[in-house]
């Protein structure tokens, strides 16, 4: 994810997944590799098994964000949004999860809750920032509606 070489990642993931199909951090990371690579289908169907196989882990906010991603990329806002705010529950300090409430409930046409939402995210993140959260350069093909949804409840450019 550093260094944006998803092509390389998944190769090494589906490696490990070969070696242990039920590594529920095998597939967070596989799921999340595959939807910031725009393979959404993967990227749900291996979100969807690492929650399965542990309900429970205090580091699904991971696939939730794969969640989120790949259902943002697809068109279907209530699907993201809610994966979003799941993400959030399990870990309310990851501005990123945040962002994508607060740029799902724009585009909705929800501006009261994600004014509301885009509190909570400098609550969580004080220094959250466009221009920062746009220089991490994942998905640029979703990164333009995003910041512009951020800059519609007046977060800090």
């Amino acid at each position: 994810m550093i260094t944006h070489d998803y092509p390389a990642a998944t190769r090494a993931l589906d490696r490990a997944l070969e070696m242990n199909g039920n590594s529920a951090l095998a597939l967070r990371f596989s799921a999340m590799m595959n939807a910031f690579g725009e393979r959404q289908e993967r990227g749900i169907q291996d979100a969807q098994r690492a929650l399965r196989l542990s309900p429970f882990d205090p580091m699904n906010y991971h696939s939730h964000l794969a969640l989120a991603i790949a259902y943002l990329s697809a068109g279907q806002l209530e699907e993201a949004l809610t994966h979003a705010r799941l993400g959030t529950e399990i870990n309310p300090a990851f501005s990123v999860l945040h962002a994508l409430v607060v740029s799902c409930l724009v585009t909705l046409g929800r501006l009261d809750d994600a004014q509301a939402a885009a509190e909570r995210l400098l609550e969580a993140a004080p220094f959250f920032t466009i221009s920062g959260f746009a220089r991490m350069g994942v998905w640029p093909s979703l990164m333009d509606d995003l910041t512009n949804a951020l800059r519609q409840v007046a977060l800090p450019d």
